[in-house]
């Protein structure tokens, strides 16, 4: 079953709605000495990765599912983002975090979002194998033109 990193979502909320200058980490998982220029662009990487996961959620159309469903699974989408990154979700949700982590200038963020990409390649590959079984050539064919994250193809 596909969910976030246990924690992670409560945690980011509490962050951004703490008064300012009240942490829930101190030392060096707290506040991290980041330049205003740096928290900016961390934003901007939010938004960006927050647009990304909008465009790839609109795109799947009928096929989004929030678990593998073995029993409705939907068409094979391969177009769009799709056609760049065979997980443009995940890839989404990993930007996000990152942005969200320099943003807020959060170690501890920072931490949980540099491990995001560990968690989420264990969900791509159990989701491969699915996958793989169900929509069979087709899918080879997809994976044989569309890296598994982003750049060159990964099997």
């Amino acid at each position: 079953r596909a969910s976030a990193p246990p924690g992670a979502f409560a945690y980011q909320a509490i962050e951004i709605v703490c008064a300012p200058g009240e942490r829930l980490v101190v030392g060096p998982l707290g506040r991290l000495p980041l330049p205003p220029v740096a928290r900016w662009l961390g934003l901007l990487v939010a938004l960006a990765g927050l647009a990304l996961y909008v465009r790839a959620l609109l795109e799947f159309g009928a096929s989004w599912r929030f678990t593998i469903d073995r029993n409705r699974p939907g068409p094979l989408v391969a177009k769009g983002v799709f056609a760049a990154s065979r997980n443009p979700v995940y890839l989404a949700l990993i930007t996000v975090a990152l942005g969200v982590a320099v943003a807020l200038g959060d170690g501890l963020l920072l931490g949980i979002a540099c491990a995001a990409p560990l968690y989420f390649q264990r969900l791509v590959l159990r989701e491969e194998r699915f996958l793989a079984s169900h929509y069979g050539e087709d899918y080879a064919d997809y994976c044989a033109r569309v890296p598994r994250w982003l750049g060159t193809r990964s099997r």
